[in-house]
């Protein structure tokens, strides 16, 4: 008796301060399984969480490296 199994991938965090190289890396490894994932990107980031009343905020399109990551995997179907 075979059953499906469904298993949801939640990649927290790609965002402002992320690495392309390292975005880039967990997403080739999913996409060479043909695994897509559910992203929760971050739009903003502030540089030190712990005293986000004083840091400095950087928008998503201060990293266009990672926003063209992101364009190419969703055209690929491969996030959401």
């Amino acid at each position: 008796m075979a059953s499906t199994i469904y298993i949801l991938f939640r990649n927290d965090d790609p965002g402002p301060l992320s690495n392309p190289q390292k975005e880039r890396k967990v997403l080739e490894l999913f996409d060479r399984y043909c695994i897509p994932q559910v992203l929760a990107v971050i739009p903003n980031n502030v540089e030190d969480p712990h005293n986000a009343v004083q840091g400095r905020y950087h928008p998503l399109e201060e990293n266009p490296p990672v926003i063209g990551i992101l364009k190419e995997y969703a055209a690929k179907g491969m996030i959401e």
